[in-house]
């Protein structure tokens, strides 16, 4: 029935979102999921401005500065999916390594953390294949980048399947209060 529809508004560079919102907002809409980049908070913001009260969704991007500024106090009670690294040794040392070479803190650690480890990661596997092989394939790289049992960086434990893809790295639910994601308990 009508209460329970949800729409996602996908990520698109745009300037207005308000015609698609309106199209929701005759519907009935209860939930819309909004994924992307920046330009999302501008349709956030939007969706508010035009009387729509649906609960907001959206992932982690929404911790961007520049998704923050657009989205305004739209943003205020989003549901989001994140992740945050362990407060693991590895992570302390990125993160003042971070600061050091920055001057500012971490921002974005869903992403710095596994792009660290993942480069971390493909360098250990080249010096590998390199070593082994002595010349650099995609078939020696795509052989041996499974084969690590698991690695220990800035995300925690890290284990590639034999699929190549990481589920190590869980995400959970959050809601955005006050500038921060506040873990939820129950939705």
């Amino acid at each position: 029935h009508r209460g329970d529809l949800v729409e996602v508004v996908a990520p698109v560079q745009a300037v207005d979102y308000r015609a698609e919102l309106l199209k929701l907002k005759a519907r009935g809409v209860k939930h819309i999921i909004f994924l992307g980049n920046d330009a999302m908070g501008r349709a956030m913001a939007q969706a508010r401005a035009l009387g729509i009260t649906a609960q907001f969704y959206s992932i982690a991007s929404v911790m961007s500065p520049g998704f923050q500024s657009l989205a305004g106090t739209a943003l205020e009670g989003t549901v989001v999916s994140n992740w945050y690294a362990p407060r693991n040794a590895h992570y302390q040392d990125f993160s003042e390594k971070f600061l050091n070479k920055h001057h500012k803190p971490v921002q974005l650690e869903f992403v710095a953390g596994p792009s660290a480890d993942a480069a971390k990661l493909v360098a250990d596997t080249l010096k590998v294949v390199l070593v082994r092989d002595k010349v650099l394939t995609a078939k020696g790289i795509r052989r041996e980048l499974p084969l690590h049992e698991a690695f220990e960086g800035v995300s925690g434990t890290i284990k590639m399947d034999s699929d190549g893809a990481v589920r190590t790295i869980l995400e959970t639910l959050f809601r955005y209060e006050s500038g921060k994601l506040s873990p939820i308990r129950k939705l």
